[in-house]
């Protein structure tokens, strides 16, 4: 009934007056598209940089079918929620400080071309990274920039971010099998990219 009241009034108001005969166009109040939402970039963890030279001691990862590997003496490994994946970090070091992640990828069933390619992609295009920047790339690795950024309550978010990753062959097989990879802060780089050679260069089966 209000409705129906409410436009008699208004038909009843404007009876008489002329209707345009052009569009004219209205002014928006609020834009109904989605708008960006600022990147807030943290300061970087007040942690020592990780340095070129960290000792190595050799261990076993994944058992009679895994690999033989030369991790950072000392340094905490955890295993990841995801199948013949292992992460290092050092002690006591803050979150978005420093890591190394290895990864067993024979499953993929690619060429080292296809699983660096792939793995680019992903980043590239993933929904919680922004500002990404792909700063080299050669036959088996690259290193790239990104700033992390959801989802809100994620510890991690809000940090660039500086990667190094190399895909390995291993004896017997022409697809990728291993995946290095360091992770740390602009001021890690010399460390990381040490570190990555170091470790990507001593793994066997």
């Amino acid at each position: 009934l209000i409705g129906c009241g409410g436009g008699f009034a208004v038909a009843a108001a404007t009876s008489g007056v002329p209707a345009d005969s052009e569009p004219r166009p209205l002014v928006a109040v609020s834009p109904a598209y989605p708008q960006a939402i600022p990147i807030t970039v943290k300061p970087d963890p007040a942690f020592p940089a990780l340095l070129p030279g960290v000792p190595l001691e050799r261990e076993r990862l994944g058992g009679k079918y895994g690999i033989t590997v030369s991790g950072p003496r000392g340094w905490v490994r955890n295993i990841t929620d995801v199948q013949g994946e292992w992460n290092y970090a050092a002690p006591a070091a803050p979150l978005n400080a420093y890591v190394l992640r290895i990864k067993l990828i024979g499953n993929m069933r690619a060429t080292v071309a296809s699983a660096l390619s792939t793995r680019m992609s992903q980043l590239e295009n993933a929904g919680a990274i922004e500002r990404w920047n792909l700063e080299s790339q050669g036959p088996d690795s690259f290193v790239a920039t990104y700033v992390q950024v959801d989802p809100e309550n994620d510890p991690f978010s809000g940090y660039t971010r500086l990667t190094m990753e190399r895909f390995l062959t291993l004896p017997g097989s022409d697809n990728a099998q291993v995946e290095v990879a360091v992770t740390g802060r602009l001021r890690d780089r010399s460390g990381l990219a040490d570190l990555l050679q170091r470790v990507s260069d001593r793994v066997v089966r």
